[in-house]
């Protein structure tokens, strides 16, 4: 017998929508021998889980709330993992996102071929998928070996020079074996931004062993979304996405990026997204004067450097704008 644990971080302002997200966990084939273990990590949200999932039962299937005071999704998920220390398999999914009905099956049989750590494409908007919009995906799929059902293996070494030109992997797709890497966490300084895409590069970088499927496992509804709600530069949120997705990218240099190539592809997305911030202040500073302050005082301590480099990326940043060739960097 092995145990499967779901995490969901939860908050949401609409009810149904947590609804939708487990009714496609009791439509998962669920293979002999294995017991699912649902974890709600409702990180005070308006509208109570409770009511989503009372409706649904199955022998094999238990669904479990923990409270927790609001601190966003990388809080709300390791407390989650918290909780299902003990756990086989661990497998997240958002609260507003739902699963193919193959995908736990075709999850485990991935990890139980040596993969230590799985995800999946998915459909990120209507028919469009994740890897749709992907370069690499294609350079990554010769480099790994095609197995049973469609399912891609290659070595944790193997993915992480695609796993740092690209977040490859969607958190509503993610699989990994707990008994191997259950003491990994989600780092809590990326409160609104990057957590997951770390969590991932983190995963690769450990795992001797990676699997995907580059067919759609999984599809991203419309709930509360901190990313989705924070693209447009007319929000405030706009900025405070952008500053975690630096402080991400700084992380990323550190820890993983030892090619003098790797270093230059993390290095053009720094300067990207410290031109954004520059475009926001000056755009939106004196609208959004609370965040804006904010920014500045958090760039003083955590990103020195941005100072440094201000006169030269301010100039380019204004100076690319006039020209109308000022790539917004999405972050």
């Amino acid at each position: 017998m092995s145990e499967v644990a779901i995490i969901i971080p939860y908050y949401q302002r609409e009810p149904g929508i947590l609804r939708t997200a487990i009714q496609s966990i009791y439509a998962q084939e669920i293979p002999l021998g294995v017991t699912v273990r649902v974890v709600i990590a409702d990180d005070q949200s308006p509208v109570p889980p409770e009511p989503e999932f009372a409706a649904f039962w199955h022998s094999e299937i238990s669904v479990e709330v923990v409270k927790r005071e609001n601190g966003g999704p990388a809080k709300a998920r390791n407390t989650g993992l918290d909780t299902v220390r003990h756990a086989d398999v661990v497998a997240f999914l958002d609260s507003d996102d739902f699963w193919d009905p193959h995908h736990l099956a075709k999850g485990l049989a991935a990890l139980a071929q040596g993969a230590e750590f799985y995800f999946a494409n998915n459909f990120y908007e209507d028919k469009r998928t994740w890897f749709d919009g992907l370069e690499g995906i294609d350079a990554l799929k010769a480099a790994s070996r095609l197995g049973d059902e469609g399912i891609y293996h290659i070595s944790g070494a193997g993915i992480m020079p695609f796993m740092l030109q690209d977040c490859l992997a969607h958190t509503s797709t993610v699989m990994f074996d707990n008994r191997i890497h259950g003491a990994m966490r989600f780092d809590e300084d990326l409160a609104f931004a990057g957590e997951d895409y770390l969590f991932w590069l983190t995963l690769s970088s450990k795992a001797k062993a990676v699997a995907f499927s580059a067919a759609p496992m999984a599809a991203r509804g419309r709930g509360m979304d901190l990313y989705r709600g924070a693209l447009d530069w007319n929000r405030p949120e706009c900025i405070r996405r952008l500053f975690y997705a630096l402080l991400l990218h700084k992380k990323v240099r550190e820890r993983f990026c030892t090619t003098s190539a790797s270093k230059s592809v993390i290095d053009a997305k720094i300067v990207k997204l410290r031109q954004g911030i520059i475009y926001l202040l000056i755009r939106n500073g004196l609208v959004h004067r609370r965040i804006s302050g904010w920014i500045i005082r958090e760039l003083a301590r955590k990103d020195r450097r941005f100072w440094v480099e201000f006169p030269r990326n301010a100039y380019e940043t204004i100076s690319g704008k006039l020209r109308g060739n000022f790539e917004f960097p999405i972050g």
